[in-house]
């Protein structure tokens, strides 16, 4: 594979010389294996409101393939000759992960956008070598850049600027600017197992949602020293405490593990109000939270997301002093508290019921949601990216 990277090399930089179109704009998300996240609005969002746009999803997954072909959607499998003819002629290109959620070897040339997966508290990927001649080595090796990358404020630029993988070229510019996933939070409809809900337990019913990170030590050997993790067992997660509370409160619990984790929530029938979300029961997670009234999170970056609603988060830092060794922070995470912060699910089964009872953050979410998300506001923010994108 070296070797063929190699002789393959001069070609990228040839690439460069190819005329593009402008109009066709192509789009990937976490190396061709989903569809969603911001690139997903965003591609919904021109294919439905700007006809003078070809936009071409770029997928590995069969099951994409097929659902997006029979909605009618322009859509390539990533290992054909088709997509990388198609990434070879595109003249922007828009990305969630990193260079290979498009034909990488053939996007020299492309104005390239990266819209992210949500900003970092967590340390991610490497730090660039302090050495001159390996930073040369590892831009020359690895050609790909992104000409925009963006960010939802200032406060996450120097994070994103010294990760490895912006430093086999670095990034031209980063911008500030809300993200397209955001549009979901104001869109018509709800999810189908809120209306179910509704429907059992009224309209008034009211959804706590917990949606905790992902905790690698539970997959990668490298962490097997720690022990796996069990959220639930270890922190004495009461079902039968927590089905009264609900029903005390006519709320529901909803719990929405990371796509990667291998955790499981052991309830029985009984346990009406307390539901976990598995396969594809919703359609995404941000169109599941316009109808949440209170998230519990942990390290997640959709803290910050949710903050954009302006609705209570109570903090699930069970493992915090165990987790930060694992995985080191970008910052104190002090700094964006914007809840109660629990130990354990008996102090946060208090807090769900102080949080809907009376909402005594408001101000502190306020000033944290200034802090992570400085963007201006917008009535759609997939809107505001495509005028940025079509100036720039």
């Amino acid at each position: 594979m070296s070797l063929l990277k190699l002789l393959l090399l001069p070609f990228w930089y040839l690439l460069a010389l190819l005329p593009r179109r402008k109009n066709l704009w192509v789009f990937g998300s976490n190396t061709g294996n989903s569809f969603g996240d911001s690139t997903g609005y965003f591609f919904t969002y021109i294919v439905e409101n700007q006809s003078t746009i070809t936009a071409v999803w770029i997928t590995s997954s069969k099951s994409i393939y097929d659902t997006l072909q029979t909605q009618g959607h322009r859509v390539v499998l990533k290992d054909s000759w088709r997509a990388k003819w198609i990434c070879l002629r595109a003249g922007k290109g828009f990305t969630t992960h990193g260079k290979n959620d498009l034909c990488n070897e053939f996007t020299n040339g492309i104005v390239l956008y990266n819209l992210w997966h949500g900003m970092p508290l967590k340390k991610i990927g490497h730090i660039p070598p302090k050495s001159w001649l390996k930073r040369c080595f590892y831009r020359v090796w690895y050609p790909q850049k992104w000409d925009y990358f963006f960010v939802t404020s200032d406060k996450f630029k120097p994070i994103m600027e010294n990760y490895i993988i912006n430093s086999y070229k670095p990034v031209e510019k980063l911008e500030v600017l809300g993200m397209p996933k955001y549009d979901r939070f104001y869109g018509d409809g709800e999810e189908i197992i809120i209306s179910e809900y509704r429907a059992e337990f009224g309209q008034d019913v009211r959804f706590v949602l917990f949606c905790p990170t992902y905790r690698e030590q539970n997959e990668f050997e490298a962490y097997s020293s720690f022990g796996k993790i069990d959220i639930f067992k270890e922190y004495d997660f009461n079902p039968d405490e927590l089905q009264a509370l609900m029903d005390s409160l006519n709320a529901v619990f909803l719990v929405k593990m990371h796509p990667m984790a291998s955790d499981k929530l052991d309830i029985k029938p009984i346990h009406n109000r307390i539901k976990l979300i598995e396969g594809d029961e919703i359609d995404d997670v941000y169109y599941l939270m316009k109808d949440t009234a209170v998230l519990l999170s942990d390290y997640s970056s959709i803290l910050f997301d949710f903050l954009v609603l302006d609705r209570p988060i109570i903090h699930t830092v069970f493992d915090l002093d165990l987790y930060k060794e694992i995985r080191a922070f970008n910052f104190d995470y002090k700094e964006i508290v914007a809840g109660p912060e629990t130990a354990n699910w008996a102090e946060a089964f208090k807090a769900i019921q102080g949080c809907l009872e009376q909402d005594e953050y408001k101000q502190l979410r306020e000033e944290v949601n200034a802090s992570v998300n400085a963007f201006e506001l917008s009535k759609s923010y997939s809107r505001a990216l495509y005028e940025f994108c079509i100036s720039n």
